[in-house]
């Protein structure tokens, strides 16, 4: 019964309709199965670049929706703008090595930052995560998120979202290169520390 653990609810904002953040995506997501049937193609690869970079620009200063959730330990985490927190949202799952590479530095920065001020949530593509990668993770993670994910403009894995103080995406990281963690680790933190400095 564990995918009873996970729950959502998406409501609207003043000037948000639920699919604005999935509208971002059907371009990006035409582009990427144009490129999957076509990989030897230049062309194709150059849309999917420019396709990416537009799809990044789209989901910059969108408004976030409200989420109420639950974690794996059945703990309700409310996700709105009068927390007055910045939100890391990293969307992951466990077919993906990027994904799991990013763990200990995720858990890094969890470690760095004051839980009051910044809340690091995992929400997973997976239905059911085996036990052993859960137990890595210190961030709230929830389970069985494809769709939610989807309708949050997620297209690929792994995805972090920084939600500013003002609830709108103000960063987005789109796919991870394993040799190049530090690195995300480094402008992930920088980011943190700017968001909070507004």
């Amino acid at each position: 019964m564990k995918f009873l653990l996970v729950s959502f609810i998406l409501f609207n904002l003043k000037g948000f309709s639920q699919t604005d953040l999935a509208f971002c995506g059907a371009k990006y997501e035409s582009a990427i199965n144009n490129y999957i049937t076509n990989k030897n193609s230049i062309k194709f690869k150059e849309e999917l670049n420019f396709s990416k970079k537009e799809y990044v620009a789209c989901l910059l200063k969108k408004p976030f929706p409200i989420l109420n959730l639950i974690d794996i330990n059945g703990k309700k985490l409310k996700i709105d703008s009068n927390k007055r927190k910045i939100f890391v949202m990293q969307f992951w799952s466990s077919w993906c090595p990027p994904c799991m590479a990013e763990i200990p530095m995720i858990n890094n920065l969890y470690l760095q930052f004051d839980s009051s001020k910044v809340k690091f949530v995992t929400l997973s593509y997976n239905k059911v995560v085996q036990n052993e990668n859960k137990s890595k993770f210190k961030s709230h993670f929830i389970e069985n998120c494809s769709e939610i994910s989807k309708e949050l403009g997620v297209l690929a894995y792994p995805t972090i979202y920084i939600i500013s103080l003002d609830f709108k995406i103000s960063k987005v990281y789109l796919g991870a290169d394993k040799n190049n963690i530090k690195k995300l680790y480094t402008n992930l933190k920088n980011d943190i520390i700017n968001e909070l400095k507004r």
